[in-house]
């Protein structure tokens, strides 16, 4: 009777055992699921960072092209005036009045290319910070997934984690 009670008790761990496995190997599969979402989306937003690393490097370009057309808008606007205030001088008083209007179309040649050289600079500051934003996002989105594939590596059962490196 003490054969059989031992042995009962016996079975009873081996099927508690065998519950426990059962449960270790089911939440071994559904961590390494969890660590397989994990990675894919890590991933999925390193590609993703890479494609705004490059948009931003084509923003950076497109900064750099806009930043020399402004330089050269303000060059010529620069010359140009120096040019008016030349030909204002070379103009005798008694031809002046014939002059005037040569001059006053050079002064709207003047203010328009400076119109020009300040649309570019607001399209060049706007185009900057909407890719520097986007690219932040994208970096701050990476490091959360990152975040979570540790913490779903922190979450593996120690025996299940050990039986993974076997």
């Amino acid at each position: 009777t003490k054969l059989a009670g031992a042995e009962e008790q016996l079975a009873s761990k081996d099927e508690e055992l065998s519950e426990v496995k059962a449960k270790a190997e089911g939440l071994e599969q559904e961590s390494r699921g969890a660590n397989e979402a994990a990675e894919a989306t890590v991933t999925k937003l390193e590609e993703q960072l890479g494609a705004k690393d490059e948009e931003l490097a084509e923003a950076t370009a497109k900064a750099e092209a806009a930043q020399s057309e402004l330089e050269s808008a303000n060059e010529k606007a620069a010359s140009l005036e120096k040019d008016l205030d030349a030909a204002r001088e070379e103009i005798p008083p008694s031809a002046a009045a014939e002059k005037e209007e040569a001059l006053v179309a050079k002064d709207v040649e003047i203010e328009n290319v400076r119109a020009e050289a300040a649309a570019v600079k607001a399209a060049l500051d706007s185009a900057e910070t909407k890719a520097q934003k986007e690219l932040e996002a994208a970096r701050a989105e990476a490091e959360a997934a990152r975040g979570e594939i540790e913490k779903a590596r922190e979450e593996v059962p120690p025996t299940a984690a050990a039986e993974k490196e076997e």
